[in-house]
């Protein structure tokens, strides 16, 4: 492996220090490391691998005690960080002249780690139903992630992560932690709507702001949560969701007899699909509100449609589901 880092990168001490963080000369150095080797190590980021991209760097015990035992508050990091990267996306979007219009996107992910790990407390079997098929579902030991970021035109930044732990491992972890401290067990859902709650009192006035997430999102308590503070929801759905008392799979059979809307899109990593689209309008199962169900295909003659819905009734197909797509 090549040494890449002689001085760590001027950008990255300038993103550092407009955090204003709370952290002594080491603990900066330390931190100014592990964010430089973080964007350069193109090998499994351990801290050993982090360690060999400096010419000069301390041993890496030094590192691994920096994330061990430093006395930083990780809450306060999180909301500067937070505030930060929202400012950012704002400031910038208003220099460019850009509509005032803002999606925040929420979805999980899976850290893979070693089939054989045991010891790193978050670390356990979740299912990847990303490369699971219907008749082959995938298991990985991993430690899971729900990850907002928030684009505004062709910026998009990070603004929060939320580690997800399964409600068999808080019990697991609760059991060696002493009864006043056990951990508590938080939702997916529960741990999308923390994120929102604390991105309200940053995001901008008089803005159009539209909230994206999949299907296993989609709760009556999210989009309600979300309706209330006058933002728009634009969702995956489930087959079996029920729109004006009718399963929207149901819905989508009936409506063979309707042509198909063409829509072009184009994904956040560049690729480009034509996907076939029909819609309906209705309410869902306990929602109050008006919402615009879409069956997309990516051919005709595909058996199983993919569901989206937006409650932003304006919205053409084309845009819902291309604003959707950059997620």
């Amino acid at each position: 492996m090549l040494t890449r880092i002689v001085h760590n990168s001027p950008k990255v001490c300038t993103f550092l220090d407009d955090l204003d963080l709370e952290l002594s000369k080491p603990q900066r150095q330390h931190m100014l490391n592990l964010m430089d080797s973080l964007l350069v190590c193109e090998d499994t980021k351990t801290l050993a691998a982090l360690q060999r991209q400096f010419v000069t760097a301390p041993d890496v015990s030094n590192l691994a005690d920096f994330l061990r035992i430093s006395p930083w508050q990780v809450e306060k990091v999180r909301r500067t960080l937070r505030t930060q990267q929202v400012n950012f996306a704002i400031a910038r979007a208003e220099k460019l002249g850009l509509p005032k219009v803002l999606c925040i996107n929420l979805d999980d992910s899976l850290g893979e780690k070693d089939r054989d790990m045991r010891h790193l407390e978050p670390v356990d079997w979740f299912h990847d139903h990303t490369e699971s098929r219907k008749r082959k579902p995938v298991f990985k030991n991993a430690f899971c992630y729900l990850e907002a970021t928030l684009r505004i035109g062709s910026t998009v930044v990070t603004v929060d992560l939320r580690l997800y732990l399964r409600a068999k491992t808080v019990r697991r972890l609760n059991r060696q932690r002493h009864s006043a401290q056990p951990l508590p067990f938080r939702s997916k859902n529960r741990l999308a709507r923390a994120i929102l709650e604390d991105l309200r009192p940053l995001l901008p006035k008089g803005w159009t702001i539209y909230v994206q997430f999949d299907s296993w999102y989609a709760s009556e308590q999210l989009i309600k949560y979300v309706r209330r503070q006058g933002w728009h929801v634009t969702c995956g759905l489930k087959h079996n969701r029920k729109l004006n008392g009718q399963r929207i799979d149901q819905l989508a059979s009936a409506q063979k007899h309707k042509r198909y809307t063409q829509v072009h899109l184009t994904a956040a990593h560049g690729k480009q699909t034509h996907d076939y689209v029909r819609q309906t309008t209705g309410r869902l199962a306990n929602v109050p509100y008006d919402v615009r169900v879409f069956f997309s295909k990516r051919h005709p003659r595909e058996q199983s449609p993919a569901y989206f819905m937006s409650t932003d009734l304006t919205l053409s197909a084309q845009q819902a589901l291309q604003g959707y797509s950059g997620r």
